[in-house]
C-alpha cells in the first residue's frame, strides 16, 4: 500500500493531542462507521477520521463543518463519488486537513465542484485526485488554503478562486479542463502557484482578473487552447491591479503563450521565463554573452509588459524532477495499525531510471536510519521503551543519482500497556509489591502496639 498521508503533527511527537479521537470509516472493524458523514457528525474539533479504501456514494454531499483531519487510506482506491447531484464535498470550517482520496462526479455544470470551500481558513489538502466535476475545486471568501500533490483533470474547469487570499498551489497537475480554464483567479491576492503542470486545457492555463501581489514561478504551461497565462482587467470596475511576479516558468505549445492587460512583473529582476516562440535567432532571440538569457526583452501581448530576462532553455522544475524520482512503498504494517514490542516494517523500492541505493526510516522528528535491503527492504523498530501513543513513521529511498524519493508516511499506534510518568510505574508487578509492603507494615505496627 502506498501511504499518502499528510503529516498532521498537532502537538509534541504525536499525530493528535491527547484529547483527540480517531474515528474509522469502512474496513472490517466492528465499530467502524459506514459513512463519512456519520463520522464527521460524531467527531469533535481536533479529531482524526481515517477512511479505509472503498467506494463511498453519499446520500447527499459530504459537509465538513468541524476542525478535523480526514485521511483516506489510498488516493486511488478511496473514492468519494458525488453521483452527479451537487458538490461532492462542502468545506465550511477552519483548520481542516484532507488527504488521500479520489473525489469525482459532482453535478456537471460550473455551479458545482468536487470540493467547494467557502468562508474558511487554514485548510490543507494533499494527495487528491479530482475529476469528472463541474469545477474540480471552488474556493471563495477564504484565506490560507493549500493544495499540494493533487491531480485535477477532466473537469469542466480545474480550479476557481474568488475573493480569497493566501491560496497556495504546489506540485499539482491541472489538465484537460474541457470547457474552460485550468485555473481562474478573481478578486484575490497573495497567492502562490509553484511547481505545477498546467496543460491541455480548452481555455487558458491560468486566467486572472483583479489579482494582486501573487507569485507564479517554476511551472509549465503547455498546449492550452487560448493563453498559457492571461491577465485581464476586472469586468466590474476596470481597475488595473497587477503587481504580480511571474518567472522561471515554461511556456510551450499554447495558442498564445501569454496576455497581460494589467501591470505585472514577468521576471524576478534576474530570471525571466522560457518562451518556445522566442528561443531562436530567427525569432529575434540572441544570446551573445552566453548567459542563457536573450539579449533583448520578450514583449507580452495585451499591453506594455515585457519579460526583461527571457530564458533560452526550458527550466527544470520540481514537477519534472518528481516524475523521474525513485519511489518507495510501505507494505506492512497497515496505516493506523496498533503495534507493540519489536515492529518489523517492510516494503519495496523502485527507480525506473536507475538503481535504488538506500532506503531510510525515521520516527517522528528523529534521525534517519538505514533499512536492510533496497528493492525489498525491512526495518525493525523497537517500541518496548516508548510510551503508548501515536507515532509517525517516515520512509524514503535514494537513487544512484543522489535524488530522494518522496517521503512516505504512516501513523502507528503503540500499545505496550506502559503507563506514562503521571500514571504510575511501568514495572511489572509493582502494584502487587505495594500491596505486600503495605500488608507487612500493617502487621508490624499491629505487633508493636500489642
Amino acid at each position: 500500500m502506498f501511504c499518502f498521508l499528510v503529516s498532521l503533527v498537532l502537538g509534541g511527537n504525536s499525530l493528535a493531542d491527547e484529547d483527540s479521537t480517531i474515528l474509522y470509516v469502512g474496513g472490517e472493524g466492528g465499530g467502524n462507521y459506514t459513512s463519512i458523514q456519520s463520522a464527521i457528525d460524531d467527531a469533535s474539533d481536533g479529531d482524526v477520521i481515517y477512511v479505509f479504501s472503498g467506494f463511498y456514494l453519499p446520500f447527499k454531499n459530504v459537509v465538513i463543518d468541524k476542525s478535523i483531519s480526514i485521511i483516506g487510506e489510498n488516493k486511488n482506491t478511496t473514492i468519494i463519488d458525488g453521483g452527479k447531484t451537487g458538490n461532492v464535498i462542502d468545506l465550511v470550517a477552519n483548520w481542516v486537513n484532507i488527504s488521500g482520496f479520489t473525489i469525482r462526479n459532482s453535478k456537471i455544470n460550473l455551479s458545482y465542484a468536487g470540493i467547494h470551500i467557502a468562508n474558511s481558513a487554514n485548510v490543507t489538502a494533499d494527495d487528491l485526485v479530482i475529476s469528472e466535476c463541474g469545477m474540480g475545486i471552488k474556493i471563495q471568501d477564504s484565506q490560507f488554503i493549500s493544495f499540494q500533490h493533487c491531480e485535477i483533470f477532466n473537469n469542466m474547469e480545474g480550479m476557481n478562486i474568488y475573493n480569497s487570499s493566501d491560496v497556495t498551489l504546489t506540485f499539482c497537475d491541472i489538465s484537460t479542463s474541457n470547457n474552460s480554464h485550468g485555473i481562474s483567479l478573481t478578486d484575490s491576492s497573495h497567492s502562490l502557484i509553484s511547481n505545477c503542470n498546467v496543460s491541455s486545457n480548452n481555455g487558458c492555463g491560468i486566467a486572472m482578473a483583479a489579482l494582486s501581489n501573487s507569485t507564479i514561478f517554476l511551472n509549465t504551461f503547455s498546449n492550452n487552447g487560448v493563453y498559457g497565462i492571461g491577465f485581464f482587467q476586472s469586468s466590474e470596475d476596470l481597475i488595473s491591479y497587477g503587481n504580480n511576479t511571474i518567472y522561471k516558468n515554461n511556456f510551450a505549445g499554447n495558442k498564445i503563450n501569454a496576455y497581460d492587460s494589467d501591470g505585472n512583473y514577468w521576471h524576478s529582476g534576474q530570471y525571466g521565463n522560457y518562451w518556445d516562440n522566442f528561443d531562436e535567432p530567427e525569432e529575434g532571440a540572441y544570446d551573445k554573452n552566453g548567459d542563457n538569457k536573450a539579449d533583448v526583452p520578450y514583449s507580452i501581448p495585451g499591453g506594455n509588459n515585457q519579460d526583461g530576462y527571457p530564458l533560452m532553455d526550458p527550466v527544470i522544475n520540481e514537477w519534472d524532477i518528481r516524475t523521474k524520482l525513485p519511489i518507495v512503498e510501505v507494505v506492512h504494517p497497515q496505516n493506523i495499525a496498533t503495534v507493540k514490542g519489536i515492529v518489523v516494517i517492510y516494503g519495496n523500492a523502485l527507480f525506473k531510471d536507475g538503481t535504488v541505493e538506500t532506503v531510510e526510516v525515521k520516527i517522528d522528528n528523529g534521525k534517519w536510519h538505514t533499512a536492510n535491503g533496497t528493492a525489498n527492504w525491512t526495518f525493525e523498530w523497537n517500541t518496548t521503551s516508548l510510551k503508548d501513543g501515536s507515532y509517525v513513521v517516515h520512509v524514503r529511498s535514494t537513487g544512484d543519482d543522489g535524488n530522494y524519493s518522496r517521503v512516505e508516511q504512516l501513523m502507528l499506534n503503540v500499545k505496550n500497556n506502559l503507563e506514562d510518568n503521571n500514571g504510575g510505574s511501568s514495572v511489572p508487578g509493582f502494584g502487587l509489591l505495594l500491596v505486600l509492603v503495605a500488608t507487612l507494615l500493617f502487621v508490624l505496627v499491629y505487633k508493636i502496639r500489642n
